[in-house]
């Protein structure tokens, strides 16, 4: 089989699929909040048309079209859930998260307003909002980015492009000062992979970050959005813990010390 072209003439098996795939490689900075000296690592950026190969095409449009039906089916199992189910499964979510140590470890974590069938987290917010948390939801910007600003559940709301609701912009909180993120999903699977609305805010987002200066990334999902398998990418920020009205699953070693005694 012929290589693909590789631009960044990246040395390492993984180097080249990403490289291949469409990323190139870019230094970036960050700032550790224990640190008093700026680390610089290189992470992968998505760049559109770096890899022109057929081949390569090839194999994108069947990645491409697997990921396209499997989000048809989850979005319609998580839409197909009757409302008192759907009731149902927020206050379980909600009683399984009070009951683990996180969101007492936590002090600024940031969440989701739900769109599409996903969990409603309102009641969950309101409890942790009223135990004094710091509070942030995604804010869509310009082009494919996004930034997570504080929230208060009596603050208006407004609609995105996508029509999911979002506070107005205000004060921005870095991703390195978040203590806990629930993110959205349309899937996930029992490897800790997460399969998104497919625009890959949260990849970008999250996935720029070093592994260890990365905020634990938690799935908050319905069980019928458990898949046996999702096609997985290197440069996908992975799961650490999953979250469905069934109880918790921890995937790594991040959490799952502290989730030891709460697992379903």
């Amino acid at each position: 089989m012929r290589r693909c072209a590789d631009p960044l003439r990246a040395s390492s098996r993984s180097g080249s699929l990403m490289a291949s795939s469409g990323f190139r490689l870019e230094p970036q900075r960050f700032r550790a909040s224990h640190q008093r000296h700026r680390r610089e690592t290189f992470v992968y950026v998505y760049s559109p048309g770096i890899c022109a190969e057929p081949e390569c095409a090839g194999r994108g449009r069947a990645v491409a079209n697997r990921r396209s039906a499997l989000r048809r089916r989850y979005r319609n199992a998580r839409r197909g859930l009757p409302a008192a189910v759907q009731r149902r499964n927020a206050l379980r979510i909600a009683r399984h998260f009070m009951a683990s140590p996180l969101p007492w470890r936590s002090r600024r974590i940031a969440a989701f307003l739900a769109f599409d069938g996903e969990p409603n987290l309102e009641f969950l917010l309101m409890r942790l909002e009223a135990l004094g948390k710091a509070l942030a939801l995604p804010v869509l910007e310009q082009g494919a980015k996004m930034r997570f600003c504080a929230y208060r559940t009596a603050a208006p709301l407004r609609l995105n492009r996508y029509g999911i609701a979002e506070p107005a912009p205000g004060r921005r909180i870095p991703a390195l000062a978040l203590d806990l993120v629930l993110t959205p999903l349309v899937a996930f699977d029992d490897a800790g992979h997460r399969l998104g609305m497919g625009a890959g805010f949260y990849d970008r987002h999250f996935g720029a970050l070093p592994p260890a200066l990365r905020p634990p990334l938690v799935g908050v999902a319905h069980e019928v959005q458990r898949a046996a398998s999702l096609p997985a990418d290197p440069w996908e920020a992975p799961l650490d813990a999953i979250l469905t009205e069934a109880g918790w699953q921890a995937f790594g070693s991040r959490l799952r010390f502290l989730l030891e005694g709460t697992r379903r």
